[in-house]
């Protein structure tokens, strides 16, 4: 293809800067928003115990990047600090829409915790098992040790269900990982006459 004048090279370089626009806006939105300044400032709160200015940084943060994983943890724990289960949920269910390997686990167990606070033990080993088998065969040790509380917390759950084997095999998974696990639940499982402390 020939490019005959000017005016069509000007309109060609316009239409590669459209596209190259578009592409780059994708990307932003892609972007996790950990480095922007409402982000850390968020963090800043939360740490202080100010939930409330938290959630408004982390607005600001999922308005500009709307797939922030770590926007919508991080406001999803603000809003659990103040007592608004239902819009953490909300928010942990986006963090795990969006399926970024570095929030994943800690969302299925975030958001497994609050069901299983709210008695819905179902739900709560529901999530805290796909939390498990998001990272199959995790490598670092942040992954195992997320990998280790998520056993723990379904182990806990099996336990009120009184599905005392399957909590007996998650302490088994928990020591095959390097972990440990309470005293306290060792001695009640022990109370139910299994066999603790054999592999």
């Amino acid at each position: 293809m020939k490019i005959k004048n000017s005016f069509e090279k000007f309109i060609l370089v316009l239409v590669l800067f459209a596209i190259l626009s578009i592409l780059l806006a994708k990307k932003q939105a892609y972007t996790d928003g950990s480095t922007d300044p409402a982000y850390q400032k968020g963090i800043v709160y939360l740490n202080q115990f100010k939930p409330d200015e938290a959630i408004i940084e982390f607005n600001k943060v999922i308005k500009l990047y709307p797939r922030s994983d770590k926007g919508y943890e991080a406001r999803a724990r603000a809003y659990k600090g103040i007592g608004r289960r239902e819009e953490a949920l909300k928010d942990y269910t986006q963090v795990i829409k969006i399926n970024s390997p570095e929030t994943i686990q800690s969302a299925y167990n975030n958001r497994g915790f609050l069901y299983k606070a709210a008695g819905d033990l179902d739900k709560a080993i529901n999530d805290f098992t796909a939390g498990i088998k998001a990272v199959a065969k995790p490598k670092s040790q942040e992954f195992i040790y997320l990998k280790i509380i998520l056993h723990r917390n379904r182990a806990k759950a099996y336990f009120q269900k009184k599905e005392y084997s399957k909590a007996l095999e998650d302490v088994r998974s928990i020591e095959k990982l390097g972990g440990s696990v309470e005293p306290d639940f060792i001695a009640k499982l022990k109370n139910q006459d299994l066999p603790v402390g054999s592999k």
